[in-house]
């Protein structure tokens, strides 16, 4: 619980069973609105998420579904309640990009990898 607030530790995810039924393998999740993106970044540092592979657009047909919740330009830091997201490489393919971000809280961090299925700056990122 975050702030005494007892909302904090509740995000709409899931738990998703992996390879041969390995149990919490994966964790599905909406896209965060503007009010749960450091919702978000607390349940990927607690979860020890390796991983993330976005595949919604920020918005669809003028309507937004999903709120920008990574830098928007390499090397730039951005917090996110305590936690410090930075991306840190970017690679482009003919059909999506691949970022490499680090996640700090603190004096510890992490890389990690965003898989994104897009071609455009914000169609999708």
């Amino acid at each position: 619980m975050r702030n005494n607030d007892p909302l904090s530790t509740y995000i709409n995810a899931n738990y998703m069973a992996g390879y041969k039924n390995e149990p919490r393998a994966y964790i599905a999740s909406q896209g965060p609105m503007s009010h749960t993106i450091n919702d978000f970044w607390h349940m990927v540092w607690h979860e020890n998420v390796s991983c993330i592979v976005m595949i919604t657009k920020l918005k669809e047909r003028n309507k937004s579904k999903c709120e920008l919740y990574i830098p928007e330009e390499k090397d730039l830091e951005v917090e996110y309640d305590n936690i410090y997201v930075t991306i840190s490489q970017v690679k482009t393919f003919q059909d999506y990009e691949v970022r490499r971000l680090i996640v700090r809280v603190s004096c510890k961090s992490v890389n990690f990898f965003l898989l994104l299925n897009m071609r455009s700056k914000y169609d999708l990122i």
